[in-house]
């Protein structure tokens, strides 16, 4: 999910944007996406804890086959100004953004990147989509290189034959962004405000450029969004429809073609035969993209029926968010089974919380003692071993990474251990020490707003379990998702109730957005100076210096778990499953930022698949 930055954080990005102009890099310039400074800050573009990649592929991709995939829920938006672009799940098919995540940098190439999860946005680690490069004479200015030579798809749907396969102009991208930032409900509009309103948008049809700039202070969302988060669209069809929410009117750049969608049932897709698009790397190196015939996506909202179709070979991969080792339990135990399958394991980012008032003086939460003392008397193993030990503990606010974010992160040994302590509970002891301090010594009662699904009522009663031998009654308020959802969302509950909530995902970092601000995912309506003066420093080196950037919010890490201004839930190991006849896949889960494009890349072994399940 996407972030939302309200108000009150567009007036302190006013204030960061005035410290910005009297300290850090005065100039960066920026050459066909190899952003550098000319002060002395380090280059992007380095990469942290890289390990050998695995052998490329040695075997020269087949064209031909098609790859079906299940998906958990009905896709409800064709539009990305409709629904927002992680909803809009044709969409990363069919269009393209202006960037994109580097296939050359991962696994396929030099493994710099793993691009397991679907938040990954480092910026040193993208390559040209639409825009074939890109530079940043400064904050708050990029400047698009637009890709000549690109066609819209060509098909026979009524939004087809208008556009007829013409080339992609700077006026269609200009067209796009603009469309983005000034569609009233549209995601800008909402989430973005102050940058909505504050990006100028120009095009140069001679030089073949797009600018665009926003204010300083928008900056850190402007460089997180704008380049890999916005598809471009044709604007003949916007205007003689209104949008693009009729999956009829999908005309787009990307390597396939919607031709086909039945609402809780299948999506299907043929190639793009005239996608500009080739492969960087490997020994495909040069061919056009895509490999396969068809793609089809089966919605299979039951987990259970998404895992038969998987055993039986009737989908091709599974790798969404519910798969857990408590659903494929029984296939990561079946030795002849596993030794056909692929199998990587991975901690999703977006991982879950209790959030608790901090910022009311009521609050017994805005006391640092009432939060310690909650995390000593909690037994989190227990819900690790609820996972059969598949989980790990400290998941905010970042969850252990994949290697292209692995600066950012703190593992539990490296705390200081006055902080690991918190997490080695139950010390009931310890724990009413502290509540007798803050001036709580029989405890006090709170309320927990979960959603009732059988997985977070199981967890809330162990928390119950455990506060009760310290005096805190808990009652559990379960709610269903469309009550509970509207309750995070709008952070709504009280000074003595916890809620359960999530944290952004990994992408979001420099934003800081889990622990400032006023966005969802501050459920604990943190406002802390500390963080604040990190947030200052990280804005000075945002879209320059990456490594910079991991080393300000790793070093802030141990104090905020030290704040214990959320009770992380541990979080279960995720799997993705694929069957050896999916080649050139290597458990990647987004190229660049929600971009599941990528299937691009994947050629099908026609032949081993009907060796293997006869079909």
């Amino acid at each position: 999910m996407k972030k939302k930055i309200g108000w009150l954080l567009f007036s302190l990005l006013l204030i960061t944007a005035m410290v910005l102009t009297s300290c850090g890099p005065q100039i960066v310039t920026t050459t066909k996406g190899e952003t550098k400074t000319i002060k002395g800050i380090t280059t992007i573009g380095q990469t942290v804890n890289i390990t050998p990649p695995p052998p490329p592929e040695s075997v020269k991709p087949q064209y031909g086959g098609t790859y079906r995939v299940a998906l958990a829920t009905d896709i409800l938006y064709f539009d990305d100004t409709v629904g927002t672009n992680v909803y809009c799940v044709s969409l990363g098919y069919t269009q393209e953004e202006l960037l994109m995540g580097d296939w050359a940098k991962g696994i396929a190439g030099t493994g710099e990147a793993e691009w397991m999860l679907v938040g990954t946005n480092r910026l040193d680690q993208k390559t040209g989509s639409l825009a074939e490069s890109w530079e940043i004479p400064q904050q708050g200015t990029i400047i698009f290189h637009i890709r000549k030579g690109v066609h819209w798809a060509k098909s026979n749907s009524d939004a087809g034959l208008l556009v007829n396969g013409r080339e992609v102009t700077v006026d269609d991208v200009v067209f796009s962004l603009n469309r983005a930032f000034t569609t009233k409900g549209g995601y800008f509009m909402t989430s973005y405000p102050g940058l909505a309103k504050g990006a100028v948008v120009t095009g140069d049809s001679t030089a073949w450029t797009v600018k665009v700039e926003c204010p300083v202070s928008e900056w850190v969302n402007c460089i997180n969004l704008v380049p890999d988060f916005l598809y471009i669209v044709p604007p003949e069809v916007v205007n003689k429809y209104g949008n693009m929410q009729d999956w009829k009117n999908s005309v787009g750049t990307g390597p396939f073609i919607l031709t086909n969608f039945v609402s809780n049932g299948t999506a299907s897709y043929i190639r793009n035969p005239n996608y500009w698009g080739t492969n960087p790397v490997g020994p495909g190196k040069g061919d056009q993209l895509p490999y396969v015939d068809a793609v089809q996506q089966l919605i299979i909202p039951d987990a259970s029926t998404r895992v038969s179709a998987f055993r039986i070979g009737k989908i091709d991969l599974m790798g969404d968010t519910t798969v857990n080792r408590i659903l494929v339990g029984d296939i990561l135990d079946d030795a002849t089974l596993m030794s056909k399958l692929n199998v990587k394991s991975y901690i999703y980012d977006s991982c879950y919380t209790l959030a608790m008032r901090t910022d009311k003086a009521e609050s017994p939460f805005s006391k640092k003692d009432v939060r310690q003392a909650i995390m000593l008397a909690l037994n989190l193993n227990a819900i690790k071993n609820y996972y059969k030990g598949y989980a790990e503990l400290v998941v905010w606010p970042i969850a252990p990474p994949p290697k292209e974010y692995a600066g950012l992160y703190v593992p539990f040994e490296e705390l200081p251990a006055n902080v690991q302590a918190l997490y080695k509970g139950p010390n009931v002891e310890a724990a009413k020490a502290l509540l007798t301090k803050a001036g709580y010594p029989t405890g006090f009662d709170v309320n927990l707003i979960t959603y009732n699904t059988p997985v977070f009522m199981d967890i809330s009663s162990s928390f119950q379990a455990d506060l009760a031998k310290v005096g805190i009654k808990l009652t559990i308020d379960g709610k269903d998702n469309a009550t509970w959802t509207g309750r995070y969302i709008s952070r709504n509950y009280g000074a003595n109730e916890f809620l359960w909530t999530s944290n952004a995902g990994i992408g979001t970092y420099t934003r800081m957005i889990n622990f400032r601000g006023t966005s969802t995912y501050n459920g604990s309506y943190i406002n802390d100076p500390v963080v604040e003066t990190a947030y200052t420093e990280m804005m000075q080196y945002v879209g320059i210096d990456e490594a910079k950037c991991q080393q300000i919010e790793h070093d802030l890490i141990p104090y905020l778990l030290e704040q214990a201004y959320v009770i992380p839930v541990p979080a279960a190991y995720l799997y993705k499953l694929w069957w050896p006849w999916v080649k050139n896949y290597n458990g990647e889960g987004s190229l660049g930022y929600y971009n599941v494009g990528y299937q691009k890349y994947f050629w099908l072994d026609l032949d081993l698949r009907k060796e293997m399940i006869g079909h």
